[in-house]
């Protein structure tokens, strides 16, 4: 079971079966971004210690686009600014069959860190910091169809990763459905694509 708060909140959840319930549509883009300046002199960017903005912040991202496009992606582009070893900034572009989704994430490169599912009908908008999802809206052509939704957030989001822990145990599964084995298998290749430096290109 991979160690992902924002998998297990209750609002990101609700945010999936909202969007997978087709209120927007059908989703055709997903940009999803995530950054902070870090102290250059921490483990963040060791690249001995796996530092990097990829493998730092890159599972955040990846996760509304897997959960909500699937697994079966059909390209994936990543460009990145290195330095001494480690990437400080990195956008990534899957091409699926219906739809294109983007991330970014940064360790040396400030970003808006917003969650935008765009759809047929409309578009969910989820402001910084999105991963620590307590507010989401629906947005629509027609300002008054606009909804809001609000949520709390229990201090730094480690009871949701606890609890769903526990009833795996408690109730003997081997996978949560917020967040499958079959899903997490695909970050762990993303991340794989950009270690081997495939289809990368550095800016």
């Amino acid at each position: 079971m991979e160690a992902n708060k924002t998998a297990h909140c209750p609002a990101f959840n609700h945010l999936m079966v909202i969007i997978k319930s087709g209120l927007i549509g059908d989703v055709v883009d997903i940009e999803a971004s995530l950054s902070q300046l870090l102290d250059k002199n921490g483990r963040e960017f060791d690249p001995k210690q796996a530092g990097g903005s990829m493998y730092e912040e890159g599972s955040y991202p990846l996760l509304p686009i897997i959960k909500l496009m699937g697994i079966n992606y059909e390209n994936l582009n990543l460009y990145s600014r290195m330095e001494n070893g480690i990437d400080v900034y990195t956008r990534g572009v899957f091409h699926y069959p219906k739809a294109t989704c983007s991330f970014k994430v940064g360790l040396g490169v400030k970003t808006e860190g917003c969650l935008v599912i765009s759809g047929t009908k409309g578009y969910a908008y989820v402001p910084a910091p999105w991963w620590k999802t307590d507010y989401f809206e629906l947005r629509y052509e027609n300002q008054n169809d606009n909804k809001k939704y609000f949520y709390k957030w229990d201090d730094f989001g480690l009871r949701y990763e606890i609890q769903e822990f526990i009833s795996c145990i408690v109730n003997k599964r081997f996978s949560s459905a917020r967040l499958r084995r079959k899903e997490s298998i695909c970050m762990a290749q993303v991340m794989e694509q950009f270690s081997k430096r495939i289809n990368f290109f550095e800016i």
